[in-house]
């Protein structure tokens, strides 16, 4: 499996401007995702990321008993999500 390695950057706006700066990985091609996702939609994109972020925690500590619960709700958020985006594509004619 390729892993696609990112570094995500937030800027707090405002004076006095700080900056969190951390390593991602994913299997997935954030990029490619964010232009099918809407890529000017910041809404779209906040979304992508989190979820993204979030699904790679539960990944990587999926042994944790902290996510025990949560994971079967997320496993059906992600479906939810993957149904509503196919929904929303263009049918094509046959």
């Amino acid at each position: 499996m390729t892993k696609h390695s990112y570094t995500v950057t937030v800027d707090e706006a405002g004076e006095a401007g700080r900056r969190l700066v951390f390593p991602m990985h994913s299997h997935d091609d954030i990029m490619l995702l964010a232009e099918k996702a809407g890529a000017d939609d910041p809404n779209n994109l906040r979304l992508l990321l989190g979820v993204k972020l979030l699904g790679g925690i539960l990944l990587e500590d999926r042994d944790d008993p902290l996510y025990t619960n949560f994971r079967h709700h997320f496993a059906a958020f992600m479906q939810a999500i993957k149904a509503r985006r196919k929904q929303d594509q263009p049918q094509t004619a046959p």
